[in-house]
């Protein structure tokens, strides 16, 4: 073989070696990522109307109900009611807008 069937073999097979260790690389990545995802049925937070000024609601469908799973309503506002129908899917997630409170 010449000179130059050599250096192409070489070439080629370090541009293999290459490729493996980076495809080995992002494997490893992956599996670092998706074992600090939490286990579990994964959640779709549904928006229902425009968050403002007052914070938010997040709801959540569980045994046939809604039932409150975070207050993030601001100073002056709390949680306005459920959302007002039946949920999709057991464990959905719809976060709903805020409203001013009596006192404020």
């Amino acid at each position: 073989m010449e000179l130059l069937q050599y250096l192409d073999l070489a070439a080629t097979i370090l541009a293999v070696v290459l490729i493996m260790a980076f495809w080995t690389d992002v494997r490893r990545q992956i599996s670092q990522v998706a074992s600090r995802l939490p286990r579990g049925a994964p959640r779709h937070v549904h928006n229902v109307g425009a968050i403002r000024a007052g914070g938010y609601a997040l709801w959540a469908y569980r045994q046939s109900q809604w039932r409150l799973e975070k207050d993030c309503s601001e100073p002056g506002f709390e949680c306005g009611g459920p959302p007002g129908r039946a949920g999709w899917y057991e464990g959905e997630i719809v976060r709903t807008a805020c409203i001013r409170n009596g006192d404020g």
